[in-house]
């Protein structure tokens, strides 16, 4: 960053915007962070807390096609389409299939592998500079498998894997059962990731980077809406400046 200090609008306010704001508010910069509802309580209240560098595969992946309708159909699954929202989703979903192509796939797919790669340590470092250390293991990860198809897939899956970098070690049932003693029985192998991690406590983490987003001069809005936050982009201490 240059030496002018700048104003900085972040929309979102879960564990991803709370981190830009605060790394962008320690180095000078005057930053409002806009959230739509609570800070830390949409998408990240929910989550699973995992430092998935084993994950390096995009999400528009053709395969998931073939699952879609029985996603939509499932009251409980993963996937849920508000039809009334179609004709506006429909430009999105045309770029999604079409990001589906080899090309762009890997693309994605090789960004994401040079991403993960170094995410781990960053995040190591970044737990230290604000305090979050005790909140974060990196003890590795299992991915287990209960039949035997499912584990010759994990185990190819596995080769691949090493060979793009990804470090893993496939378990035997007596390994696997050693290194986590809380595993079913039916569980006859797995792959072991040493280089994920998990934060275990997702609010105590989110709150101790508001408290510090907050301390270094950091406005937070909540419970603000779209047309709050057009009006605040629109004030004259944000044009022309930085908008994340």
């Amino acid at each position: 960053m240059s030496n002018k200090i700048k104003s900085v609008v972040v929309v979102g306010g879960g564990i991803i915007g709370l981190s830009i704001a605060l790394s962008l508010q320690s180095k000078g910069a005057r930053v409002t962070l806009l959230e739509r509802n609570e800070v830390g309580k949409g998408a990240s209240w929910g989550n699973a807390g995992h430092l998935a560098t084993e994950q390096v595969f995009p999400i528009a992946d053709p395969s998931v096609l073939k699952s879609i309708p029985n996603m939509l159909l499932d009251p409980l699954g993963p996937l849920r389409l508000d039809w009334r929202y179609l004709h506006k989703i429909t430009p999105w979903l045309i770029r999604l299939l079409a990001n589906m192509r080899n090309a762009p796939y890997q693309k994605t797919h090789q960004a994401l592998v040079r991403l993960n790669a170094q995410s781990l340590s960053i995040w190591e470092t970044f737990a230290r500079t604000w305090g979050l250390s005790s909140w974060i293991r990196t003890h590795g990860s299992l991915l287990v498998a209960e039949h035997e198809n499912t584990a010759q897939t994990l185990k190819k899956h596995g080769v691949y894997l090493k060979s793009i970098g990804v470090n893993n070690q496939w378990l035997p049932p007596n390994e696997l059962h050693t290194r986590e003693p809380a595993l079913a029985e039916t569980q006859i192998g797995g792959l072991f990731y040493p280089d994920t991690g998990h934060i275990v406590d997702l609010d105590a983490v989110i709150q101790q980077l508001l408290h510090k987003f907050q301390e270094l001069g950091g406005d937070v809005i909540q419970a603000c809406n779209v047309q709050v936050a057009n009006k605040i982009l629109n004030r004259p201490e944000y044009i022309g400046e930085w908008i994340a």
